[in-house]
């Protein structure tokens, strides 16, 4: 049976997996399934482009190679506190330094505008997803013994099942990002016959393979996101003691809506705003995205106000463990007297509200 790359992939992200991706970052499992619906294919079509061009494919294929074969393992040890970056945040870094960053931030710009979520969201969870893609291409590599030619060729194979995959409209979104530039009359190809299958009302078959990669790809999956779901509390520049809601049976949501996520997720924002700084027209661009990462605490601080006394206690803790690292982040971000101007009205309202949820 011919490979499907897409499918390999999507059939490990089970419903139940979903629910936790969803539940973690504070989202409906909709939106989380629509940003997984458009991250896999878009990160696959990025990596058609990119193996499209000679130095590309030498790059990504170098790139695979450095991926350890004993994943499994490695898991096992990260699940034990050893590694201060959580998966999602290494994803990210591995990504832009596929795409470049601007490609990446572009990249994650649409799919978060395509699902309705906030940009840093979309960051992690693109970070999240990566790690699994490229884990799925690797495997393959390495089983076909490809080379950076081979690999080039196995991913152009592929054009036909990731167009089936791209959710409608998702494809006219990126070619603005200038991400699929690279991949030319392929990705063109791989367009036109989705839209082919659209009008005749058909979808891509969803095989499941029955020899060993599927399964491994799925454990590692599986290990992964269990251990980056249990043991973080969002992306971090420097570890923090995690506490999680299976650890301490203590219920965040409010409404449908996990607030212990949505404070997460509006750290990470800030957190990735703040990383993107380095001059005064840089911390310009990284007001919007503060102001948002405000509005949304000040959301988590209302639906926080309606949880039990236990509820916003656990909160408190969970938050006032993060300060210390922000404030280390903040403190970075406004070391130059030019920018600290441009920041320090958002930041010091950004710390407000955190202080004030940290007390619960």
């Amino acid at each position: 049976m011919a490979t499907n790359l897409v499918s390999q992939i999507m059939d490990y992200l089970t419903p139940d997996i979903i629910s936790k991706i969803a539940g973690y970052f504070g989202l409906e499992r909709s939106s989380a399934q629509k940003v997984i619906n458009a991250s896999v294919p878009a990160l696959l079509v990025g990596l058609v482009g990119l193996s499209s061009k000679p130095e590309g494919a030498r790059q990504l294929s170098s790139v695979l190679s450095q991926q350890p074969s004993g994943m499994l393992d490695n898991l096992r040890s990260l699940a034990g506190g050893s590694q201060q970056r959580t998966l999602a945040e290494n994803g990210a870094s591995l990504l832009s330094s596929l795409f470049g960053g601007g490609g990446f931030n572009s990249l994650a710009g649409v799919i978060g505008k395509f699902a309705g979520i906030g940009e840093g969201t979309s960051k992690s969870m693109l970070g999240l997803l990566g790690p699994l893609v490229l884990g799925g291409v690797a495997q393959q590599q390495r089983q076909s013994g490809l080379d950076a030619e081979g690999l080039s060729s196995f991913l152009a194979s592929q054009k036909d099942n990731i167009a089936s995959a791209m959710p409608s409209g998702l494809s006219s979104a990126l070619s603005g990002t200038g991400l699929l530039d690279t991949a030319g009359d392929t990705w063109r190809t791989g367009t036109a016959a989705v839209s082919e299958a659209a009008r005749r009302g058909t979808a891509a078959a969803s095989a499941t393979s029955s020899n060993w990669l599927p399964w491994a790809l799925g454990l590692l999956a599986l290990v992964g996101l269990a251990w980056w779901l249990s043991s973080q509390t969002g992306n971090r520049v420097a570890q923090q003691p995690s506490t999680t809601i299976t650890e301490t049976g203590q219920s965040f949501v409010v409404g449908g809506v996990n607030v212990a996520g949505q404070v997460t997720a509006a750290i990470n924002a800030m957190r990735s705003a703040l990383q993107g700084v380095s001059d005064t027209n840089s911390a310009q661009a990284a007001l919007p995205r503060l102001r948002q990462a405000a509005a949304n605490l000040d959301n988590a601080s209302g639906l926080a106000n309606q949880l039990p006394a236990s509820g916003r206690n656990a909160l408190a803790s969970r938050v006032a463990a993060e300060i210390p690292a922000l404030d280390r982040d903040f403190t970075t971000a406004m070391a130059r007297p030019e920018i600290a101007d441009v920041l320090r009205p958002e930041i010091n309202s950004l710390r407000t509200k955190l202080n004030a949820l940290s007390r619960g």
